[in-house]
């Protein structure tokens, strides 16, 4: 499990902070922005979720946008986080606590319509 891995991570960092507050999306290690790249699109009024979202700061980028993200995290810390961050920033979305990322072989898909879902890593 990759929980305690992740738990000293979790702290309310001055990068956490800064990706919060951040304009633009940016990817990759070279943080190149949204606006130049144009990956995303039109993402107002789409559902988006989120998975191992930590400090969900890529949902609050989305959410300033107008979609409406749900956060998925298997670390309660990382959860915490992000609920402080909320706070901090005034943007308000779900944020969920899965106990394992993994699907099981009789795991089925959530039913209903989702317009995307969502995993930075970098």
């Amino acid at each position: 499990m990759w929980r305690p891995a992740w738990e000293p991570l979790a702290i309310v960092s001055w990068r956490t902070a800064a990706a919060w507050a951040a304009e633009d999306i940016t990817w990759g290690i070279f943080n190149l922005p949204e606006h130049a790249l144009g990956v995303l699109g039109t993402v107002s009024g789409c559902d988006v979720v989120e998975l191992g979202c930590g400090t969900a700061y890529f949902s609050a980028w989305l959410a300033r946008r107008g979609a409406r993200p749900v956060g998925v995290d298997v670390t309660p810390a990382q959860l915490a986080t992000a609920r402080r961050c909320q706070n901090q920033f005034g943007i308000w979305f779900p944020l969920i606590e899965a106990p394992s990322l993994t699907p099981t072989t009789n795991s089925q898909p959530p039913s209903g319509p989702r317009d995307g879902q969502s995993r930075r890593c970098g």
